[in-house]
């Protein structure tokens, strides 16, 4: 069940909930971490059509939190979607390591996106030639 789709009302976004690692080149993983900064400040609430609890359209509040120092660029806001029933606030936090971003939902403790960082910065170094 996706994070999104849990409708049995114990999630705690205290906690880590998930983890997606996405792969672009070093220049577009730059481009849209520097969006995400740029969009932060100026976007308070925007629009997003989900098929989670029904086919509809869901206003999300958006607002800042600070980043963690880990990665090559960090940044982090929280998310609500309170005409859903997840009304709840989830963190987010988006960390690149060269051309991969790591976005993790949930309350985050500063060392897990530092140890991911580690693990992909070796592994990007053994995997070019």
């Amino acid at each position: 069940m996706s994070l999104l789709n849990d409708t049995s009302g114990k999630r705690d976004f205290k906690k880590l909930h998930g983890l997606v690692l996405s792969s672009y080149t070093v220049q577009e993983a730059s481009a849209v971490m520097d969006s995400l900064k740029k969009a932060l400040p100026r976007c308070g609430t925007f629009v997003a059509y989900t098929l989670d609890y029904g086919d509809q359209e869901a206003r999300i509040r958006v607002g800042e939190r600070p980043a963690p120092a880990a990665g090559d660029d960090a940044v982090a806001f929280d998310w609500t979607v309170p005409d859903i029933a997840m009304n709840d606030t989830v963190p987010v936090t988006v960390v690149r390591t060269g051309g991969v971003l790591a976005t993790y939902y949930g309350a985050v403790p500063a060392w897990i996106p530092q140890l991911q960082h580690a693990k992909l910065r070796a592994f990007i170094s053994k995997a070019r030639p």
